[in-house]
């Protein structure tokens, strides 16, 4: 049906052919038949007549009769409708509007403007919307969305677990190459000769052996058992060779690869305290050379008892060893340094108060105290007295005896000292000036006084 031509097409029929303006589906209020009665509310699907828009006022008449009455309560009554312009008729309606579209762009822009809103207003949906029988409307409730399972990870992380250990398992055993055989050969000979060099008791060639046999298994990467039993063998070596230090460097390595085992804790123990007693008897040794070289030379023996203190403190030496150390560096530096011969002094009396060194350090002290100022030498008087009579004689008559010398000494005040200059001070005594001499009172030359002799 067309709205616009009041025209109704057939079914197959989209546009009109009149004005070209899309039909509407069902049919036109002409063939509606107006006597039959109409359901009020008719169901979903079911054709309604379209009611077009009233054109006219209060009442006025309209081109379509409508379902109900107008404001006057008149039925409407049916204008007719011109589709031409001014009056005119279709056709030539029709003819204005061609020769309108090809005379000038604009009519070209209109009429593709026409075009667009009309396929913009496109409602051919409303012939299916009318046609479709009514259907229950039911909404089919979603399922919410499952979290992923990880049933399918887990098992492709065992897939993958079993795969691996069956590669594992099914692995074929590397064979050692005919250069490893023949080291490996190589190394256990050098473990025989070892051995055998032990037993006879040239533990120095065992030792040389055993540590190239260590060297070749740890450089080809043999058995760690293996390597560990030659380096056992080594460190034993070691210390039956009175070598502690090296064995005991030996049980630090093994004790590392195993630091729970009780064994290889009480082998490093036992070589440790090897090599402090073995050190200990060095520094003694070494103290009593310093002593010796006491007597001779004196500054050779300040480094031996050097030596000898920096071993006793590093291997736990006693305080006798100690202070006996400090007591001979005491002694060498007596005469060339007393301040030092003092410290090591003083530390020998703390450490071993009954070795003698109390004694030296009082003399040192004394010989360091400040002295007295110089004494005043005697001077000789002579005083001329008559000699003693001897007992029992009687004086002679008036008779006078000549008188003997007696030598009578009486200290004398020490001179006082020079008087000293200041600077910015005048002399104490008046100086030549340069080209005199100083005379004697009386004219004599050569006076040897004070200022001369300065």
């Amino acid at each position: 049906y067309c709205s616009a031509c009041d025209k109704n097409f057939g079914p197959d029929e989209r546009r009109c052919r009149d004005c070209n303006s899309w039909l509407v589906a069902g049919p036109g209020p002409a063939s509606i038949d107006w006597a039959s009665p109409r359901p009020q509310s008719p169901g979903w699907g079911v054709p309604r007549a379209t009611t077009p828009t009233s054109s006219g006022w209060l009442g006025a008449a309209d081109n379509v009769p409508g379902e109900g009455k107008d404001w006057a309560g008149a039925p409407r009554a049916k204008t007719p409708r011109s589709a031409g312009w001014l009056g005119a008729g279709e056709e030539e309606t029709e003819t204005i509007r061609a020769s309108a579209r090809g005379s000038s762009l604009a009519s070209m822009v209109d009429e593709a403007i026409e075009e667009a809103t009309d396929e913009f207003d496109d409602e051919s949906w409303v012939e299916n919307e009318f046609t479709e029988e009514d259907e229950p409307f039911t909404i089919d409730p979603e399922e919410p969305a499952r979290p992923p399972s990880q049933a399918g990870l887990l098992v492709l992380v065992a897939v993958v677990v079993a795969l691996l250990c069956a590669g594992l398992f099914w692995a074929p055993v590397r064979q050692p190459t005919p250069l490893a055989v023949s080291r490996s050969a190589q190394t256990d000979e050098l473990m025989q000769q070892a051995r055998k060099a032990a037993d006879e008791g040239r533990f120095e060639v065992a030792a040389s052996l055993a540590t190239t046999a260590v060297k070749d298994l740890t450089e080809a990467g043999a058995d760690p058992a293996q390597i560990e039993a030659a380096r056992q063998f080594l460190a034993e070596t070691y210390e039956q060779d009175q070598d502690f230090e090296k064995a005991q460097a030996q049980y630090g390595i093994l004790l590392e690869s195993h630091p729970d085992s009780r064994a290889h804790q009480s082998s490093l123990a036992r070589a440790k305290e090897s090599f402090d007693k073995q050190q200990r008897v060095a520094a003694q040794e070494l103290l009593d050379s310093a002593r010796e070289h006491l007597e001779s030379d004196a500054s050779s023996a300040i480094p031996l008892a050097e030596k000898a203190l920096g071993l006793f403190k590093k291997h736990g030496g006693g305080r006798e060893q100690l202070g006996s150390c400090h007591g001979v560096l005491g002694l060498g530096y007596y005469s060339f340094e007393p301040a030092k011969a003092e410290e090591h002094l003083v530390e020998a009396v703390k450490l071993c108060p009954t070795a003698g060194y109390g004694r030296t350090l009082a003399e040192l002290r004394q010989a360091q105290a400040p002295q007295p100022g110089p004494r005043s030498k005697p001077e000789t008087v002579v005083v001329m007295a008559p000699p003693p009579l001897p007992k029992g004689a009687k004086k002679s008559g008036g008779g006078r005896r000549p008188a003997k010398p007696v030598v009578v000494a009486a200290p004398v005040a020490a001179p006082a000292p020079a008087p000293t200059r200041r600077p910015g001070e005048a002399p104490a005594f008046p100086r030549p000036k340069p080209g005199k001499t100083l005379l004697k009172p009386g004219g004599e030359n050569l006076l040897d006084s004070y200022n001369n002799s300065n």
